[in-house]
């Protein structure tokens, strides 16, 4: 008999237990499983989760904001650096901008840019309006 029918056959037979097997993973059949069973959850963002909190603003620090505020003062209030979006010029040369992206974590809060000029809040943009 050929061997590759062979090794076809064994694999048949090890899957007719009720298990599911793959290479890299196995999958037990439902109907085995105990009752009220269920994989867990995706658990919402938490606001003091570090992965994650780097780029998080909330409404209220948001309007806490000034402009002419340092970069340094930003990201306390926020509690984060944010996520560099773009830069224009040379660091140390006049005019020098840097632009951060927050994700607003409130409902009425989606998206924040925050313009820094000469290390200082320039301007601030929640959700497309100034």
């Amino acid at each position: 008999m050929n061997y590759a029918v062979i090794l076809l056959m064994l694999g048949l037979m090890a899957c007719a237990d009720g298990e599911i097997t793959h290479q890299k993973e196995s999958i037990t059949d439902p109907r085995k499983m105990e009752p009220n069973v269920y994989p867990p959850v995706p658990r919402p963002v938490d606001k003091h989760n570090k992965l994650m909190r780097d780029r998080l603003i909330t409404k209220q620090e948001f309007d806490l904001l000034q402009l002419g505020m340092s970069y340094q003062e930003v990201t306390q209030i926020v509690g984060g650096p944010g996520q560099f979006h773009s830069v224009i010029g040379q660091r140390g040369t006049p005019n020098y901008t840097e632009v951060y992206i927050f994700d607003g974590l409130d409902s009425d809060l989606v998206k924040v840019q925050l313009t820094f000029k000469d290390g200082k809040l320039y301007e601030k943009i929640k959700d497309g309006q100034k």
